[in-house]
């Protein structure tokens, strides 16, 4: 079973994915992502991901993991791969546990039964090779809107993780 940290380094506030006891993290993920709803008090919303890996492709059997901010909530079952996203094996939502922020962390796992191609011959052109970018949606339940705006905005992170 593969397991998976996520550790947020309280030295420069980035996200860091950490292998445990699993395949090595190699390669980049640019993204691009949008929201059918508003930010807060939205069930059932839907966030639509365009995606490209590089340098190389993303092996079979890798998993990919999609960590929502604190707060989202991800709808079971809800993963639909777009245009040039490879076959799946849908594993769910999962619980990983966070030792900076004390606490469970959500996030939805599937498994590659074929790769993400990192380039593909150019539609115009297929003799020279493209940056191959994928598309998938996930429904997700928003979080309540804050009491207080402001201190939110200070102490959470909205970032989405790959």
């Amino acid at each position: 079973e593969v397991v998976l940290l996520w550790l947020q380094s309280r030295s420069n506030l980035r996200d860091e994915m950490v292998d445990w006891h699993a395949s090595p993290t190699v390669g980049r993920i640019d993204m691009h992502a949008t929201i059918e709803s508003g930010f807060f008090d939205f069930t059932d919303t839907l966030m639509s991901f365009t995606m490209s890996v590089a340098p190389q492709d993303a092996p079979v059997d890798h998993r990919f993991l999609i960590f929502a901010p604190f707060g989202w909530e991800f709808v079971v079952g809800s993963f639909q791969a777009g245009e040039r996203f490879p076959d799946i094996f849908d594993m769910g939502q999962l619980f990983c546990y966070d030792p900076t922020q004390v606490r469970e962390v959500s996030l939805y796992a599937l498994q590659l039964l074929a790769p993400i191609r990192a380039s593909m011959p150019c539609k115009l052109n297929p003799t020279k090779l493209c940056i191959n970018e994928v598309g998938f949606t996930i429904r997700v339940n928003t979080p309540p809107t804050p009491a207080d705006l402001a201190r939110w905005r200070r102490q959470t992170h909205q970032a989405w993780l790959l």
